[in-house]
C-alpha cells in the first residue's frame, strides 16, 4: 500500500491537526482534557502519522539526503529566528526568556530556547525516519514484513525505554536521552507503517468510544500515567505507556477516518502546516504574554512571563497559537493566486 488515496491523505491531515491542535492545548493548560490527556499520546501520535506515509522501498542516500535537506535547515533557521526573538523580548521587558545562544542547545535539550522547546521532537522525528527507513529497507522481500516489523517496533520501544532512558536517568547524558526519544519515535512510526492498511480502514464510532471508555478506565484505576517523552520519563513503564499511546492514537485515526469523508479547508491546512505551528506557536504565547503585561497585568513573577488564565484566555491562546503561524502561508497563497490571475488578464 505505497500509495494513499485521497480520502486517505485528508484522512492523514486531519490526524495532524488534532494531534497540533492537542499540542497547543497542552502547552497551555494539561488540565483541559479528563481522559485523552495530551501527554498520553500526542508526540507518538505524529511518529505514528508519519509511519503511515512511509513506502515499502529500500531507502537511498539521495532519499536520505533529501530528508535531511528538509529538516536540518528548517531546525537551524526556525532555532536562529525564535532565538533572537527571545534575546529581543528580553532586552525590550528585562525578563528572562531563556540563553538561545549562551549554551549547548542539544545539550540543554534545546530547552535554553524556551520559544522552541519542540526542537527536539523535530531532531527525534529526523532520526527516528533514518531508523524506521533502514529496517523497512532490510524487510522489503519479506512475506511476512507487517509482522516482522511489528516485532522489530516493540523490541526498539523496548530498548529505548529499558535502556536508552534508564541510562539518561543514571548518567544525565543527552546521547542517551536522544536515543530514547528517536528509538520511541521509530517504534511508533513502524507500527504505523505496519498497521497503515488497518488503521486507514477503521471508521466505526462506537470503537472509539469504547477505547476512549478504556483509557478512562485505565486512568482512574491509577495503571497510566502521562508521560514527558522530551525528558525521557515514562512513569508507567513500557507496556501500559505504548497501550495507552496506541489506543489514543487510534481514537484520533477513527475520528480523522470519519471526518475524511468531506474536505474541511481549514481542519487541512492546520493538519498540512503542523510543523510550523509546533514550532510557533510558544512564541505567539509569549508575544501575547508580553501585550497582556503591557495592558496591566502582573504576570511577571520570578523574571519571567507567564500566561494568563481567566475565563477568555483560553479560546485567545488557543485560537491565536494556531492560526497565526498559519498566516506567512496565507498571504504567500493569496499573493500568489493574485499574481495568477493578474496573468490570466
Amino acid at each position: 500500500m505505497n500509495t494513499l488515496t485521497s480520502e486517505q491523505s485528508l484522512s492523514i491531515s486531519y490526524m495532524k491537526a488534532i494531534g497540533i491542535i492537542v499540542v497547543v492545548i497542552g502547552h497551555y493548560t494539561s488540565g483541559f482534557f479528563n481522559v485523552m490527556q495530551p501527554y498520553l499520546y500526542h508526540m507518538p501520535l505524529f511518529f505514528f502519522v508519519g509511519g503511515l506515509t512511509l513506502k515499502n522501498e529500500i531507502v537511498t542516500f539521495n532519499a536520505l539526503r533529501k530528508l535531511s535537506k528538509k529538516i536540518i535547515p528548517y531546525i537551524f533557521v526556525t532555532y536562529i529566528l525564535t532565538g533572537i526573538l527571545a534575546i529581543a523580548l528580553s532586552k525590550f521587558t528585562g525578563l528572562y526568556f531563556g540563553d538561545p545562544f549562551t549554551t549547548n542547545p542539544l545539550e540543554k535539550n534545546f530547552h535554553n530556547n524556551p520559544l522552541f522547546l519542540v526542537c527536539w521532537f523535530l531532531l527525534a522525528y529526523y532520526l527516528s525516519s533514518i531508523v524506521s527507513r533502514l529496517i523497512i529497507s532490510v524487510t522489503t522481500e519479506s512475506k511476512f514484513q507487517s509482522i516482522t516489523l511489528i516485532i522489530i517496533a516493540v523490541l526498539v520501544g523496548f530498548v529505548a525505554l529499558h535502556l536508552c532512558a534508564v541510562k539518561f536517568k543514571e548518567t544525565g547524558y543527552q546521547f542517551y536521552n536522544v536515543s530514547a526519544q528517536s528509538l520511541y519515535g521509530a517504534m511508533f512510526m513502524l507500527l504505523g507503517y505496519s498497521l497503515k492498511k488497518q488503521s486507514l480502514s477503521m471508521y466505526n464510532p462506537i470503537v472509539a468510544m469504547i477505547m476512549i471508555t478504556a483509557t478512562g478506565t485505565i486512568i482512574s484505576f491509577g495503571l497510566t500515567k502521562q508521560s514527558a517523552m522530551a525528558w525521557s520519563t515514562y512513569p508507567s513503564g513500557f507496556i501500559m505507556t505504548s497501550v495507552t499511546s496506541m489506543i489514543c492514537i487510534f481514537v484520533v485515526v477513527i475520528f480523522s477516518n470519519i471526518l475524511s469523508s468531506r474536505e474541511n479547508y481549514l481542519l487541512k491546512i492546520i493538519g498540512d502546516n503542523s510543523k510550523s505551528i509546533m514550532s510557533w506557536h510558544l512564541s505567539v504565547f509569549a508575544i501575547l504574554n508580553l501585550f497582556f503585561l503591557l495592558i496591566g497585568f502582573e504576570n511577571n513573577a520570578n523574571g519571567k512571563l507567564s500566561n494568563i488564565y481567566n475565563q477568555y484566555s483560553f479560546a485567545l491562546y488557543v485560537i491565536l497559537g494556531i492560526i497565526v503561524p498559519l498566516l506567512p502561508m496565507l498571504i504567500k497563497t493569496k499573493l500568489q493566486h493574485n499574481k495568477l490571475v493578474a496573468e490570466r488578464h
